[in-house]
């Protein structure tokens, strides 16, 4: 449980479709404004297309949370519970220790402001630390700064960056991490 009647499920491939629609729909309310549509169109089509969704729901290094308050869904993280070796952008802190990546971390508009993602975070970090993880990090698109000062007041550092790309769009994101106290 995550405080304030909010509930985090850990979901698998038989929620492959509506986990698909929700990522779509957060995605596309959060960047659609900052990009052009082609590029929003191609990036959606292919993150969110279902077998893509199945085959990450499946992989067992990921561990995707649904999240509700009162029946509604508010949001879903994906973290992810390894590295990809073929990145030589990772930050060493992250390659050198135990470490966890926070994939995706969205709460739906109607609920952003109401204390959802400050609960959702204090389950990352707790999800972390069962999982023996010394670091949680992430990367957070340059041209974003208000999750990048959610990120930072949670006591994330950006260390380094790294290119997102959108469509045709080679965007920069920064790596950010952060240190657990162990349990």
């Amino acid at each position: 449980s995550l405080g304030d009647a909010l509930i985090a499920i850990r979901i698998g491939v038989s929620h492959a479709e509506p986990l698909r629609r929700l990522a779509h729909d957060t995605y596309y309310e959060t960047f659609a404004s900052l990009n052009t549509p082609e590029n929003m169109q191609a990036y959606l089509e292919s993150a969110f297309n279902p077998a893509r969704v199945a085959a990450e729901l499946a992989d067992p290094r990921s561990l995707f949370f649904w999240v509700e308050q009162g029946g509604e869904t508010v949001g879903y993280i994906k973290l992810v519970d390894g590295l990809d070796d073929d990145d030589d952008t990772i930050p060493d802190v992250v390659r050198d220790r135990p470490s966890m990546l926070l994939e995706r971390f969205y709460v739906v508009s109607r609920r952003q402001g109401k204390g959802v993602a400050k609960a959702m975070m204090q389950f990352c970090f707790e999800v972390a630390r069962q999982l023996g993880k010394h670091v949680l990090w992430l990367g957070v698109w340059e041209a974003n700064p208000r999750a990048m000062a959610f990120y930072r007041k949670w006591g994330f550092t950006a260390i380094g960056t790294h290119v997102f790309t959108m469509g045709d769009d080679a965007q920069t994101d920064y790596w950010m991490v952060r240190e657990l106290e162990p349990l």
